[in-house]
């Protein structure tokens, strides 16, 4: 019963982390400046959308596809970079929850695996770069997030 107890708590904490993880990444949205590759990437999107040629400058493509419809619409750049950004911290937690999914299967049968799930999830997550990282529109997210579920 002291093992269900524990466990019930740890998940607790677990999700409150989270949550408390992410109030701190959506404010801190509204407070980063842009990086001039978000606004390049977003231009590149603009130019797509306006002449109809599909221009990835380099990068896989899916980024500027999945971000056309919201870029396109665009009436205000800052409002659409916020929007950007929201939707793309949802793909990071999307990355970092097949991170604790991939994790969890690697330790099967340990005794600690909720524990090392955690420690995983949160020594990446609270990485001072990852959390620079994570504020950003970049087409990683997106890869990242794509190659662990596939590993799942």
């Amino acid at each position: 019963m002291r093992s269900r107890q524990t466990r019930l708590l740890v998940l607790a904490l677990g999700a409150l982390a989270l949550l408390a993880f992410v109030a701190l990444r959506l404010t801190a949205l509204r407070r980063v400046a842009f990086n001039w590759d978000e606004l390049v990437l977003f231009q590149s999107i603009t130019q797509s959308a306006r002449d109809g040629i599909f221009r990835s400058g380099g990068r896989p493509g899916l980024t500027q596809l999945v971000l056309s419809p919201l870029v396109a619409a665009c009436q205000d750049e800052i409002a659409t970079g916020r929007a950007a950004r929201t939707l793309w911290l949802g793909v990071t937690l999307v990355y970092l929850t097949g991170i604790a999914a991939l994790l969890a299967e690697l330790l099967r049968g340990s005794e600690r695996r909720l524990h090392d799930v955690g420690l995983g999830v949160a020594l990446l997550g609270l990485l001072p770069v990852f959390l620079e990282w994570s504020l950003q529109v970049r087409t990683d997210q997106l890869a990242l997030a794509g190659g662990v579920w596939g590993g799942v």
